[in-house]
């Protein structure tokens, strides 16, 4: 037997810790795609206690508590790369050392390869921007070679709009809408893909995924749409349905959804008996509510109110926030 509609969700993390405190186990439960996406994990080795998943990270090697990324799949993948070779024949060596910030995974089925990729922002530095450029660069050739071999779906944080209505107002000098990036994200379009919301709701307007933490911007819908769901054109035609969870918070970016007719055999689902991962030492605190009630059915989202959000954010220095943050990022690049 197979299933015949999978659903998906992505969601920037920004930090997997700070999300399972928020209730993040509820919201998995809760929603209960077939496969998740998430990034910015900041994690190595992380304890999800949850059961039903097979689950695989990538973190970054350089840094701790920077970047990552992470796949909880209900069904086991005939192959899981952590690189930009895998799949690839080697073709890409001369790249060596793009991908050691944990910001990609690919699962491979047998019909499709699902990508989950974070990423990195240039944060209007030389050396990040040069490292943008060369990750588009490689980005490009890598998912040119797996369209070679099959459907792909691509999720994740891009770091970019791609059009003047993925933000609330466009400003060409801030990060996002550099000329080179979106050119880049045009390419990988013109390779052969479409944006699964726009093809659903092509002139939608004022939906966002990002929104900064200041004067608030999420509560007033000032954002950004940089998460996206790319499907390739010969799968277009099975995606039943895309949507942006704006009322779920936990971080300054929202989960995306993707529903899409393709078939995985059930004899792929995951079995208790087949994972050997240890379980975590210390189970993390899951709030528990009562069967049926509007808690339950949607808790994530109700242990997270805008106003809890407007009474922290309000008494908040953002100034000194982000002028802390700024130096931060100072000494780690001169380390």
């Amino acid at each position: 037997m197979f299933v015949s509609e999978l659903r998906f969700i992505s969601w920037n993390l920004n930090g997997l810790n700070a999300a399972l405190d928020h209730g993040l186990i509820n919201f998995i439960q809760h929603t209960e795609a077939d496969i998740y996406a998430f990034q910015e994990t900041k994690v190595a080795d992380p304890e999800i206690p949850i059961a039903g998943y097979y689950i695989y990270v990538s973190s970054c090697t350089t840094r701790s508590g920077y970047s990552g990324t992470m796949c909880l799949t209900r069904y086991k993948p005939l192959a899981v790369s952590y690189d930009f070779h895998q799949f690839t024949a080697n073709n890409l060596t001369h790249w060596n050392n793009i991908d050691i910030e944990g910001r990609i995974i690919t699962l491979e089925f047998q019909d499709f390869f699902f990508v989950n990729c974070y990423f990195p922002s240039p944060l209007r530095n030389r050396k990040r921007y040069d490292y943008r450029s060369t990750w588009d660069k490689q980005f490009l050739a890598y998912v040119e070679a797996l369209l070679a071999q099959k459907a792909v779906i691509v999720c994740g944080d891009f770091n970019v709009t791609v059009s003047a209505d993925d933000a609330h107002m466009v400003d060409y000098s801030s990060d996002g809408y550099e000329t080179t990036e979106h050119e880049a994200v045009m390419k990988f379009l013109d390779l052969g893909f479409v944006d699964a919301f726009r093809f659903l709701h092509l002139h939608t307007k004022h939906v966002y995924s990002w929104w900064s933490g200041k004067d608030k911007n999420r509560y007033d819908n000032r954002g950004r749409r940089l998460d996206y769901f790319l499907v390739s054109k010969q799968i277009a035609s099975f995606i039943k349905a895309s949507s942006v969870m704006r009322e779920i918070y936990g971080s300054d970016h929202c989960p995306i959804t993707l529903s899409i007719r393709l078939h995985i055999a059930h004899s792929f689902l995951w079995e208790p008996q087949t994972d050997n991962r240890p379980k975590p030492k210390q189970q993390r605190r899951v709030q528990k509510f009562p069967k049926g009630s509007q808690h339950e059915r949607n808790s994530f989202a109700e242990q997270l109110r805008v106003t809890d959000y407007e009474a922290t954010w309000s008494n908040i220095d953002w100034d000194d926030v982000e002028n802390r943050v700024a130096r931060m990022q100072k000494l780690s690049l001169l380390r």
